[in-house]
């Protein structure tokens, strides 16, 4: 079974490593440079891991524009489990990400609470020109970027 999520955890780490995994990412749709770098996600005790109750920040590149933040959390080890929503958050808010000259960490932050299990997630971030809804979010249709991230929780 350690044998199972180190080889999990190896390929979706390879995959968070990049900026554009095969097939996945979205450029902008007018074919122009994204204003994306990248998004990390940053566990509040600064360790590879989060425990469940810290707060989970983001660490977004510099921005020539403003953009909006989706974050959905899957477990990597059950793919019937369900979706479970950073942002937009139940109170609609996606976090923005501001014009900036240089990288930041964005003040939301999300509290990793009981609905998350100990194991390995995968992250998908979307970011949009616009403050996305929920629907907007479940469908990335409109994301200007996507990318993936591992997150392991204990």
């Amino acid at each position: 079974m350690d044998r199972v999520l180190a080889t999990v955890a190896a390929v979706l780490l390879s995959v968070g490593c990049s900026r554009r995994p095969s097939g996945t990412d979205r450029a902008t749709q007018s074919g122009a440079r994204p204003a994306a770098g990248a998004i990390e996600p940053v566990c509040e005790g600064g360790t590879a891991a989060c425990r469940i109750g810290e707060r989970l920040r983001f660490r977004v590149d510099a921005s020539d524009s403003r953009r909006w933040l989706a974050v959905s959390a899957e477990r990597a080890d059950d793919p019937a489990s369900a979706r479970i929503w950073f942002f937009p958050g139940a109170d609609g808010v996606a976090p923005e990400i501001p014009i900036a000259p240089e990288a930041a960490v964005l003040p939301r932050t999300v509290e990793l609470g009981s609905e998350l299990r100990p194991g390995l997630y995968r992250l998908t971030i979307l970011v949009f020109d616009h403050p996305p809804t929920r629907d907007e979010a479940t469908s990335g249709a409109t994301a200007k970027l996507r990318l993936f991230r591992a997150l392991e929780i204990h």
